[in-house]
């Protein structure tokens, strides 16, 4: 693919959910796309769904505790329909409160090598994978 960029600063800054959504277009369909919290976010997960491309996610707790309804606990895997939020909705007009997108919720937690702290992995997924995989897949990221 050829890469874009933009200024980080300055009046015509740019983010990098903005230079994604420039990528879009080159992206071959049906290529997996993993990404960190910062991609993580609604608009993101429907752009690239919308373009046929699926998806792991990393969230962030209160994104889990939203698209749950409730604290994530170790273990879960929970098929969700993710809605776009009021905040969402006001960021892009051309979502209703009926947009979402289907995928899952997987809660793992693993031990962070060297330090045996315990840190908890909440992803997002449209594959039709064991979470096994899913998890592997996040990690090779």
């Amino acid at each position: 693919m050829i890469p874009v960029w933009e200024p980080k600063n300055g009046f015509n800054r740019t983010s990098e959910q903005g230079l994604l959504t420039e990528l879009l277009p080159s992206l071959p369909a049906q290529s997996v796309i993993v990404g960190d919290r910062n991609f993580g976010i609604f608009a993101v997960v429907h752009a690239l769904t919308q373009h046929h491309n699926p998806v792991v996610v990393r969230l962030t707790i209160d994104r889990v505790k939203r698209l749950l309804g409730r604290e994530p606990q170790p273990g879960i895997s929970q098929d969700v329909d993710w809605t776009a939020s009021a905040h969402d909705r006001r960021s892009h007009p051309e979502f209703t409160s009926n947009t979402l997108v289907k995928g899952r919720v997987i809660v793992h937690y693993f031990q962070q090598e060297g330090t045996g702290k315990v840190i908890p992995l909440y992803l997002f997924t449209t594959l039709d994978l064991p979470d096994e995989l899913i998890i592997e897949l996040y990690r090779r990221r």
